[in-house]
């Protein structure tokens, strides 16, 4: 059995850690200058839900923590599963308000967050 390296457990943390000071880094940024000038409420939600580490999120909490307003942030969660990035927390289930990255999601926001990260380490 192959034996995991003490970096490769750190990893995951490594990149949770950066993508919640990814997201503190953009509502500092809010507070100084007007939110619409900087649309990407879905980056904001896949950071969210990046960091929660696998728990679900009502679509409640993506709303508050993107700025917006409870029907957009639905339509956002809609294109975000659309492209495979979240589904419901309990497919079948009718409580479908919260939802999780799959595990598409999870890779293509790792992939992402590493790139971002050696881009900062250079």
């Amino acid at each position: 059995m192959p034996s995991i390296s003490k970096q490769d457990l750190e990893k995951p943390r490594a990149l949770a850690t950066f993508a919640d000071e990814l997201y503190r880094m953009r509502r500092a940024r809010d507070e100084k200058m007007p939110r619409a000038l900087f649309g990407e409420p879905a980056w904001d939600m896949l950071l969210s839900l990046y960091t929660a580490e696998e728990m679900a999120l009502p679509i409640t909490a993506l709303e508050l923590g993107s700025g917006l307003k409870r029907s957009t942030a639905v339509r956002w969660v809609a294109a975000l599963h659309s492209q495979g990035l979240v589904q419901p927390a309990a497919p079948g289930e009718r409580d479908r308000d919260q939802v999780v990255l799959t595990r598409e999601g999870r890779s293509v926001l790792e992939t992402s967050l590493e790139a971002m990260l050696r881009i900062a380490h250079r």
